[in-house]
């Protein structure tokens, strides 16, 4: 199943390119997220692939409303583009991504970056890797000495966070799944949200990140539960080690 989830990532990944290369990204905004005719395409690719090589394991998908609310046991969760706005604009901070849950705890996962050609994968109690390269979070140090968002510069919140930790290194990038795995490669130690992540931006990563050796709750230092109602999370924070989160964590709960 992991080789089937990469080569579905990765083949999927090149369709996105070529549709860049094209010009293809014209889109509509719905709410606040930017939604490019390339979700369909992708969420359609993946979906048929599944379907072909697993018929018996249904699908939950960003781009499929039924299939929130539908509970399995064994189900494959995509994200079929996760930094939608950074790939319709031309960034490079978007990924395809895809967990295999079993009980709504992601055993397999995996997360392709088309623009870098690097994959992030992991599979439950057995590592995570980025282009087959075992993915260890490196010294377990109490200060925060860098944050990762998806501005330019560090805003909002996050610039509260940088002053107040006087925090050195500010890091960009788009996708949610990325921001994640980039702690999970040692290139960040903290990534803070105060918005609603849902299920399918947190699955894949998630299992990265823990596999690496990281950590992740909800803002307000609840586990984060797959499957529940809307597949909605009251924010995020991952982190290097239990002891940054705590950090974050304990300064937005005083914050509030």
């Amino acid at each position: 199943m992991n080789d089937f989830i990469e080569r579905s990532l990765r083949m999927c990944g090149g369709i996105l390119l070529d549709l860049t290369d094209k010009g293809s990204t014209n889109g509509i905004w719905e709410g606040d997220q930017f939604k490019a005719e390339a979700d369909r395409i992708a969420h359609e690719f993946l979906s048929n692939q599944i379907k072909l090589s697993f018929p018996d394991i249904p699908i939950v998908s960003e781009e499929d409303e039924v299939s929130i609310n539908q509970n399995h046991s064994k189900y494959f969760m995509i994200d079929p583009i996760d930094g939608t706005a950074s790939f319709a604009h031309g960034f490079s901070g978007w990924v395809t991504q895809m967990a295999y849950m079993e009980n709504e705890i992601p055993i397999r996962s995996g997360i392709y970056v088309p623009v870098t050609n690097e994959y992030f994968e992991a599979e439950k109690n057995q590592g995570a890797f980025c282009n087959k390269k075992p993915l260890t979070i490196g010294s377990q140090g109490e200060t925060i000495n860098s944050v990762i968002d998806n501005y330019p510069q560090a805003e909002g919140i996050t610039l509260e966070l940088v002053n107040d930790f006087n925090i050195k290194d500010y890091i960009e990038s788009g996708s949610i799944a990325l921001k994640i795995c980039r702690i999970a490669d040692n290139t960040a130690d903290v990534f803070f949200k105060d918005m609603n992540p849902r299920d399918w931006d947190l699955a894949a990563p998630k299992l990265v990140l823990e596999e690496a050796g990281g950590v992740l709750s909800d803002a307000v230092g609840g586990e984060v539960i797959f499957g529940q109602t809307n597949r909605a999370h009251h924010g995020l924070i991952a982190a290097r080690n239990t002891s940054l989160l705590n950090k974050v964590l304990n300064w937005y709960s005083l914050r509030e």
